[in-house]
């Protein structure tokens, strides 16, 4: 998943000429129709929460700089948030 990400956002921000203020709200839409990230979390996320959730988790990242690749840091973030609460 994260390889084709990286082949697919190098494209765009080729385009949009390495600015794109609202790449959460792209990268959100590719990761719900394009990716397996729906199969792998057992649920379709609705893309506003998962947009929310994604510009937070730069601001955390830049903040925390936790020393790992942030698809690392996302994927588990990620998956952490949308994890089904044990009842």
């Amino acid at each position: 998943m994260n390889v084709r990400f990286r082949r697919e956002q190098r494209g765009v921000i080729r385009i949009v000429d390495g600015a794109d203020d609202d790449w959460a709200s792209w990268y959100a839409q590719w990761l719900i129709d394009l990716s397996e990230l729906p199969d792998l979390l057992g649920v379709r996320p609705v893309r506003s929460e998962l947009i929310y959730l994604l510009v937070s988790l730069d601001k955390q990242f830049t903040a925390e700089a936790p020393g790992e690749p942030w698809e690392v840091y996302y994927a588990r973030q990620i998956q952490r948030h949308f994890r089904p609460s044990v009842s």
